[in-house]
């Protein structure tokens, strides 16, 4: 099935957002049939209640959406960086050579 919003009611970013939302995508898992392949029938498409807020708060809701989802990255890809400079940092202090007196101390 293909879903064709009407753009002076629905753009199809905001369709797009709704229906990929954990809310929806709950109805479609307490609907949806099979088991190797799930399927929605047309008359749950039917019943799905979605919220249509105006043209210009769903632009918004879309942008915010995006800046999140950009957000998440960007996060994920600063904690691999900490992670990797964290690693060369202790890597560098395990090799700097010891103090002589730290090292008779332990010999002794």
């Amino acid at each position: 099935m293909i879903l064709r919003p009407k753009p002076d009611i629905v753009s199809g970013e905001y369709l797009a957002w709704a229906i990929n939302h954990s809310t929806t995508q709950r109805y479609f898992d307490s609907v949806a049939r099979g088991t190797k392949l799930r399927m929605v029938s047309r008359a749950s498409l039917e019943h799905l209640d979605l919220d249509i807020p105006d043209i210009e708060t769903q632009r918004k809701i879309v942008a915010i959406a995006a800046l999140a989802d950009w957000e998440q990255a960007l996060s994920i890809q600063a904690a691999g960086l900490r992670k990797e400079l964290t690693s060369k940092i202790l890597g560098e202090r395990a090799k700097r050579p010891r103090r002589a007196a730290a090292t008779e101390r332990i010999t002794k």
